[in-house]
């Protein structure tokens, strides 16, 4: 995973210095930038670390930026900032995701708490999304008949009435659940509906009586 970066927008660019100076103190790296579209010229959405935020902004603001990355799918943790008491507009962005709001003038003490949990949150997610994709490429590996076979078997379907739900014989159907778990490196039948549920490929049992 790589390093994680505190990227901190805020158009007074000498309060932005200020931070980046007291996060590399703490040994974090430490990026700034003078407004929202500076910072989205500049970062992917796959960026690992947090994101210090100003509510206001000359162009785009805060919330508007937040808007963007939500729409890119970034998972970057986002403090916000603000010296104007404007309660509503942080209470929008608490809403939409953001995990703290920091009132200017900042106090380290509490920022540093805030960044921490941040960067926290950042690995977990981050970690979250690689073993997503690892899961991703073992449901690639199964054929559209091993995938049918997958969503009886997560409903609790034995092998004979599988077979029977597909027209096919207990024993193929038998050989096919083989393949199936073999793909997916799992040794059960739980260990297998637990890793569909992980990656949504789970199907609800059928309503009673259907």
């Amino acid at each position: 995973m790589d390093k994680a970066v505190v990227h901190i927008v805020d158009d007074n660019i000498d309060l932005a210095q200020v931070i980046a100076h007291m996060m590399r103190s703490e040994g974090l790296e430490a990026k700034s930038y003078r407004s929202a579209e500076e910072f989205l010229a500049a970062v992917t959405p796959e960026e690992h670390g947090c994101l210090l935020l100003d509510l206001r902004m000359p162009t785009m603001s805060g919330l508007e930026l937040q808007e963007a990355l939500i729409s890119s799918h970034s998972i970057l943790p986002i403090i916000f900032m603000s010296g104007d008491g404007d309660v509503s507009s942080a209470t929008s962005g608490l809403k939409a995701g953001a995990i703290d709001f920091i009132e200017k003038p900042v106090h380290e003490a509490s920022l540093m708490a805030a960044v921490k949990e941040a960067i926290r949150r950042s690995e977990v997610s981050h970690q979250e999304r690689e073993r997503q994709a690892e899961r991703a490429k073992l449901f690639a590996r199964l054929t559209n008949r091993e995938n049918e076979i997958l969503c009886l078997m997560t409903q609790g379907l034995s092998a004979k009435e599988i077979g029977k739900k597909l027209t096919i014989s207990p024993r193929t159907a038998e050989i096919h659940r083989a393949r199936v778990m073999e793909k997916l490196c799992v040794g059960s039948a739980a260990e297998l509906v637990t890793l569909a549920i992980s990656f949504g490929a789970a199907q609800p049992p059928p309503p009673l009586g259907s």
